[in-house]
């Protein structure tokens, strides 16, 4: 991923425990735009909110440090970056719950730190709305990341609940 515009999506717990540092120095920090505020369980509106700064960003790569709500999150972005600017309203393809194979997409590197979502392996996303209480799911091989890079590592910096939760 060097010398490429790479958004690194996480949560504040991997940035406060330094791991985020740690993997910007990895991947060049010029290059990196850190969105470290991925809640459990991504809201629709989370991601709207996001998904303009993102297509302003020009980013060329994203990488998904986290369970299986970032690593959705990081191919939520991927695919609505990458649709047709006259399709490309997340609320409109999460109810066709979809995507084109003719729609191009952002590459995703997951980066997990858990066992339990196999996220980081699967064509599918879910993202919630949790003013109208729906849960969504989004499937198409558009939505399995590019790489996957397993680092048992990673899950030592987790709470000991987190990782007993997974």
């Amino acid at each position: 991923v060097a010398k490429r515009r790479v958004l690194l999506v996480t949560t504040s717990g991997f940035t406060r425990r330094g791991v985020t540092s740690k993997v910007i120095q990895m991947l060049e920090p010029n290059v990196v735009h850190v969105l470290d505020d991925v809640r459990a369980n991504p809201d629709v509106s989370d991601l709207e909110d996001r998904e303009q700064t993102v297509r302003e960003l020009g980013i060329e790569v994203i990488v998904a440090l986290g369970g299986g709500s970032v690593i959705d999150t990081g191919k939520v972005l991927s695919a609505v970056i990458g649709l047709d600017r006259k399709d490309r309203r997340l609320r409109e393809r999460l109810g066709r719950g979809e995507l084109n194979e003719r729609d191009r997409r952002i590459p995703v590197v997951a980066l997990p730190t858990t066992a339990g979502t196999g996220s980081e392996v699967t064509p599918f996303a879910t993202v919630w709305e949790r003013r109208s209480k729906k849960k969504y799911s989004m499937s198409g091989r558009r939505l399995l990341p590019e790489t996957a890079i397993v680092d048992p590592l990673l899950t030592l910096s987790l709470p000991r609940e987190s990782t007993l939760a997974a």
